[in-house]
């Protein structure tokens, strides 16, 4: 078949498509405006003109007798229709709930950061003391109960265990003198030292937060007891403040009977 007119004019190389660009003495005023870039303002303001338009229309076919229910909470003034939020007053009771309830909550996540804090522990063995605080500290304890206090007295932990004085120290990985003199030990590489370095610090690191967040959730529970102690109190003044901000109350002396 012979091919048509239209066919041969698509098949025969076109001009390519070409725009002028920005001058280089208005290369500081931005880019040059293109077709598309007026079309696409163009289709906006076309846009925002239909939705002015049914606004508009909407305004015009409202009837001002109609009843909303935004009415009974709103309140008409010079400048038009003002919405009040209405307020749910709580009683005592259901105040006291949810302040127990969120009591609760703040107690169950410092138990669950208290537990994640014993794994991490267990899992280093042993933390450095100047990462640890002294009432959380958890160290490992071995007792050896002896007949008499001549025995206690001339105790020696390395003939007890049957190891050298350099590994009486460690909880787990403690060979016998026997071990030591028929096997050699293997020292790590340094890679395998590295990589547990920075497996350690990392956990140290876990730890430290742990604790910053167990630590700030015992603060919460201690508001949140605190405030719903001052439930039921009428008459109270603040006295002083502990050292991490924590106010101190005095109640009125209230005679029983």
């Amino acid at each position: 078949p012979i091919p048509s007119m239209s066919s041969l004019r698509r098949c025969a190389p076109q001009r390519p498509y070409k725009e002028r660009g920005q001058l280089a003495s208005r290369r500081g005023l931005g880019a040059l405006e293109k077709r598309r870039d007026v079309a696409l303002r163009t289709r906006d303001r076309q846009e925002k003109e239909r939705q002015l338009k049914g606004l508009r229309e909407r305004a015009r076919n409202r009837n001002p007798d109609e009843f909303y229910f935004a009415m009974v909470n709103s309140q008409v003034n010079k400048d038009g229709y003002t919405v009040y939020e209405k307020k749910v007053d709580l009683t005592d009771e259901l105040a006291r709930l949810i302040h127990t309830q969120d009591l609760q909550y703040v107690q169950t996540q410092r138990q669950i950061e208290r537990k994640k804090i014993e794994r991490l522990q267990h899992a280093l063995h042993i933390v450095q003391e100047d990462q640890v605080e002294p009432s959380t500290q958890t160290t490992p304890k071995h007792t050896v109960f002896v007949d008499d206090t001549e025995a206690l007295a001339t105790f020696d932990p390395a003939e007890h265990f049957n190891t050298v004085p350099e590994l009486v120290g460690r909880s787990y990985n403690r060979p016998t003198r026997e071990q030591l003199a028929t096997k050699p030990v293997k020292q790590p590489s340094s890679a395998t030292t590295t990589k547990l370095a920075k497996k350690r610090d990392q956990l140290l690191q876990e730890l430290n937060a742990r604790r910053e967040r167990e630590q700030m959730l015992a603060k919460a529970e201690n508001t949140l007891q605190l405030n719903q102690a001052l439930k039921g109190r009428d008459s109270y003044s603040v006295v002083d403040r502990s050292e991490d901000g924590t106010p101190v109350y005095k109640w009125k002396q209230v005679r029983k009977k």
